[in-house]
């Protein structure tokens, strides 16, 4: 099985536009008790030319930033 080069890859077709549907946080319990919360946030969306091989579906590009927070363990009154 031969893979396309990055050149063929990252033929854009389009940008698309979005609307947010969820905007949720993955959240972690660190060993120190802290919460690591985490959120992708989507920026930019390309439509690419073609389709993957492998399922037959179109390919997307997407440009996206991370927000990092952390909240202290909750303390018991």
């Amino acid at each position: 099985m031969s893979f396309p080069s990055e050149s063929e890859q990252l033929k854009v077709k389009r940008q698309l536009t979005f609307t947010p549907i969820k905007d949720e946080w993955n959240e972690y319990k660190l060993e120190d008790g802290r919460i690591l919360k985490v959120k992708l946030i989507l920026t930019e969306v390309y439509e690419l030319e073609g389709v993957d091989p492998a399922t037959g579906k179109k390919n997307c590009l997407i440009k996206s930033t991370n927000v990092i927070a952390t909240e202290l363990p909750r303390r018991e009154s």
